[in-house]
């Protein structure tokens, strides 16, 4: 005797209707993807996020020239590009004409345990989408040396061609964020749509390249001994870290402001620095070319260096 349970038309009926509003879900989504080619690279996906703008994940997109987009009607576009922004990892293209839609933004964030979508074009161009849980939203997180996401969206997704560029979407098709694999070593993430609109905004209003703030340091977090610990305590209270200089750029702005190896900087901008992800947050929001005032201590001698912030390289 078979220990098997007897399904019932209700429970078919039911599977069917998920599957049949999944389809539907990928085939809506899908219209505002496309394949993103040229050159001798992998193509990957990229998604509209204006009549004549898509997004994608800057290592899609490894030459500037010969670039290629291809719609969900099989229509063939060139694509410039407008600029990358090396924070997000994130590429911007111009495409004249396309006329595909754009893809809607959720509102608010994604909570833990519910289902998403990814919908993206496989390296031959056919439509293709994965369920997704979402885990929650984690940030800042550190992504590379010196890039800080502010947030990322934690998902179960497994890397898979042309998943880059490509949009997690709701279950009612808004768009939650843009996933990339290439800042963690294939590992797929999703920068929310929130974070994204902050690059697009920063790539088109900078001449194609997002400026973020750079001091050319190297750095390692440190705990202060007494002794400098009390050469700061009337600013910075029970407060015992900060981080210390281990190496630098020539002729960056950290070595042209006068920072010396075993210098540790304690504030910057009159703001507290414990860890390295603070000067980090500081750099991002800072304005490229202007003055931020360092507090280091040099030994046990607390001194004040003004650093004119230079722009990251890419």
């Amino acid at each position: 005797m078979s220990d098997a349970l007897p399904s019932t038309h209700s429970e078919s009926s039911t599977l069917s209707k998920v599957s049949q509003e999944l389809a539907a879900l990928a085939e809506r989504a899908g219209r505002s993807t496309v394949l993103v080619g040229g050159g001798s690279f992998r193509p990957g996906t990229g998604t509209v996020v204006s009549p004549d703008l898509v997004l994608t994940a800057s290592h899609v997109v490894e030459s500037d020239e010969g670039l290629v987009v291809r719609t969900a009607d099989n229509r063939a576009f060139d694509a410039v590009l407008v600029g990358r922004d090396p924070a997000t990892g994130l590429a911007l293209l111009r495409v004249e004409n396309l006329d595909a839609p754009a893809i809607t933004p959720a509102s608010g964030q994604p909570p833990a345990g519910s289902l998403a979508a990814a919908v993206f074009r496989s390296w031959e161009g056919q439509l293709t989408a994965r369920l997704a849980v979402v885990n929650g939203v984690a940030g800042p997180v550190r992504v590379g040396r010196g890039v800080r996401l502010e947030q990322v969206i934690r998902t179960d997704l497994s890397p898979a061609r042309g998943l880059s560029g490509s949009p997690l979407v709701t279950a009612d098709g808004e768009w939650l964020g843009l996933i990339t694999a290439g800042l963690v070593r294939g590992v797929p993430l999703v920068i929310p749509h929130t974070v994204a609109a902050e690059s697009i905004k920063a790539i088109s209003a900078r001449g194609g390249k997002a400026k973020r703030g750079y001091l050319g340091v190297a750095l390692h977090p440190v705990r202060l001994p007494e002794r400098q610990r009390a050469a700061i305590s009337g600013d910075r209270g029970d407060s015992d870290r900060g981080v210390i200089v281990v190496g630098f750029t020539p002729d960056s702005p950290a070595d042209r402001a006068g920072l010396l190896l075993g210098d540790v900087i304690v504030g910057a901008g009159g703001q507290p620095v414990n860890e390295i992800d603070d000067l980090h947050a500081l750099l991002l929001s800072s304005t490229v070319d202007a003055s931020l005032s360092l507090d280091v201590l040099r030994g046990t001698t607390a001194i004040k260096l003004d650093v004119i912030v230079g722009d990251r390289p890419s």
